[in-house]
């Protein structure tokens, strides 16, 4: 009984998602559900097109992330963005009007906050790997000698303390 629910469940899902349909979850920034349809938030959509257009133009995750503060942009919990977040934004098709369910990706019936050339150009750029200022106060004689053979950045120290003796 319970494979078949899971089963009739994940049949449901893929045909939601073949209409174009949002399959819930976490509603993503810029958008807000009303009625389970994925509809523009008036705030929230126009940062996500400013965070598109910026980083075509600077493809750095940490000055995108410095300008959003500088503006005093916050995430919805109320914190400072991260990298990890801006990255996941802009590497989510959903912005340009897809769903992806499955690995395969279905033209949505939700409105697209960008336009799908820029979506590409995001995709396509080099990220560079900027690193902010550290806050490890000692000297590290090899920062900087070594580098990744596969982008190029360079290897930065990091170190850690056990919390627990054993």
């Amino acid at each position: 009984e319970r494979e078949m629910t899971a089963d009739r469940t994940r049949d449901k899902m893929h045909q939601r998602a073949t209409k174009g349909m949002w399959n819930g979850g976490n509603i993503p920034y810029g958008y807000v559900n009303e009625g389970k349809h994925l509809v523009p938030h008036p705030e929230e959509a126009p940062r996500v097109k400013f965070m598109f257009q910026w980083f075509a133009e600077d493809p750095s995750l940490t000055r995108l992330r410095t300008e959003l503060h500088l503006r005093g942009w916050l995430m919805r919990s109320g914190s400072p963005w991260g990298k990890m977040s801006l990255d996941y934004i802009l590497k989510n098709p959903r912005y340009y009007g897809k769903i992806v369910f499955n690995g395969e990706t279905y033209q949505g019936e939700h409105e697209a906050l960008i336009e799908e050339w820029l979506f590409q150009k995001v995709q396509a750029l080099q990220r560079t790997h900027t690193r902010a200022v550290s806050t490890i106060k000692r000297p590290f004689l090899l920062q900087g000698l070594l580098q990744c053979s596969v982008c190029g950045s360079c290897m930065s120290p990091h170190y850690t303390q056990k919390r627990h003796k054993d």
